[in-house]
């Protein structure tokens, strides 16, 4: 169940071309 909630929500964050960007920064800053 949870795992779902969460696959909708990854989902709707790629979808979202301002949070990939900050996905990519919080990569880069990881790495």
């Amino acid at each position: 169940e949870n795992q779902k909630k969460y696959a909708d929500f990854d989902a709707r964050f790629k979808s979202s071309p301002l949070l990939k960007k900050l996905l990519e920064k919080s990569k880069l800053n990881r790495e």
